[in-house]
């Protein structure tokens, strides 16, 4: 992770996060997604971190939209929208 004032901010709600990488979808893509997750101990604030390792400047899950050479590789070893909706759903039961 690159070193930013939010990075900053992020490292001191749990300085350590949980890291690994998720399943290898496809193969064939080329790319990974490495998923870090930020809690603090009480679990109250939460950070999810998603690293396309491998991809291009391209929305994973997504089309080829234009040509690789011009934007890089799409993942399809994450479906982008589905982790957002994920992710606000499971905090739209929290106080």
């Amino acid at each position: 992770m690159r070193n930013t004032v939010a990075n900053d901010r992020i490292r001191f709600i749990a300085p350590t996060p949980l890291s690994g990488l998720l399943p290898d979808l496809d193969p064939q893509d080329g790319t990974r997604i490495r998923l870090d997750t930020y809690s603090e101990s009480d679990g109250e604030v939460q950070v999810l971190i998603y690293t396309v390792e491998g991809g291009g400047h391209t929305w994973p899950g997504g089309s080829q939209y234009v040509p690789e050479i011009v934007i890089g590789q799409v993942s399809h070893d994450l479906k982008a929208k589905e982790a957002i909706w994920d992710f606000f759903e499971a905090e739209s039961g929290r106080p």
